[in-house]
């Protein structure tokens, strides 16, 4: 097999690896020199050897400088890419702790998950639980009903609605939504990758309770007759905002 080479002055190489007319000499007075005879050994005898080329080659040196000075260039750009990549996550790092709410550990984690896909119950059970505890609510609109479901439902959420005292007079407004067909106890939620909340992979019934109750659609006495108090760990978020409703309902937290 003849070795195929490759003249340098037609080789590739990185723009600031300066090919001189020198070396292009010295690569054919190289060859000259070095003119192989034919061989007398058989061709399996010379096969590990017949690419082999010695290091005072100038063709070789030529490539030679030009690998290191490619490996050179290409680590000198891999460590920018990494310094890049690092000040880009130290930024939204710093950006993503702003978002996280205090706390947020009580929704992360498979046992945290597991205690809240507890009780879980279909929209019209829900609506019996209340109805058993005297509070008018139906499956469909009624201008006698406290609380009535919207007759769809839409991205695994269906629309709670009440009648609410707005600008001197009850008007139908959606104020909160049940998980549909089914919903647990309590919400789980979902992390981006900066270990952000983003939104509920699952609303509990819980949560459309409280928002009845801070829009005054029902009370904490009715909620705690229909459906029990919350208690248990999973339900210290529940309690929390109530508190707080209190407060805010008394007065004390508005100065």
């Amino acid at each position: 097999m003849a070795n195929v080479i490759i003249p340098i002055e037609h080789q590739s190489a990185p723009k600031d690896v300066k090919v001189t007319s020198a070396d292009i000499h010295a690569a054919e007075e190289w060859r000259r020199q070095h003119r192989r005879a034919p061989s007398d050994l058989a061709s399996w005898e010379k096969y590990d050897t017949e690419m082999d080329l010695p290091a005072d080659n100038p063709l070789l040196q030529a490539e030679l400088r030009q690998l290191e000075q490619r490996d050179r260039v290409e680590r000198r750009s891999g460590d920018a890419m990494i310094e890049e990549l690092l000040r880009q996550h130290e930024e939204s790092e710093m950006v993503s702790k702003g978002q996280r709410w205090e706390g947020q550990q009580r929704w992360q984690g498979r046992e945290n998950e597991e205690m809240r896909l507890v009780n879980i119950l279909h929209p019209y059970s829900f609506l019996r639980k209340l109805q058993r505890a005297g509070i008018d609510a139906r499956p469909e609109e009624s201008k006698y009903a406290r609380l009535w479901l919207n007759s769809w439902s839409k991205l695994g959420r269906i629309g709670v609605n009440a009648w609410i005292y707005k600008h001197g007079r009850m008007v139908a407004e959606t104020v909160t939504s049940l998980q549909y067909p089914y919903s647990p106890e309590f919400s789980i939620m979902r992390f981006n990758q900066y270990n952000v909340p983003t939104n509920e992979r699952y609303r509990g019934w819980r949560t459309t309770l409280l928002a009845l109750i801070t829009a005054d659609v029902l009370t904490e006495g009715e909620a705690d007759r229909a459906f029990g108090p919350c208690l248990g760990i999973a339900g210290e978020f529940y309690r929390q905002q109530l508190f707080n409703h209190r407060r805010f309902t008394l007065g004390l937290d508005r100065f």
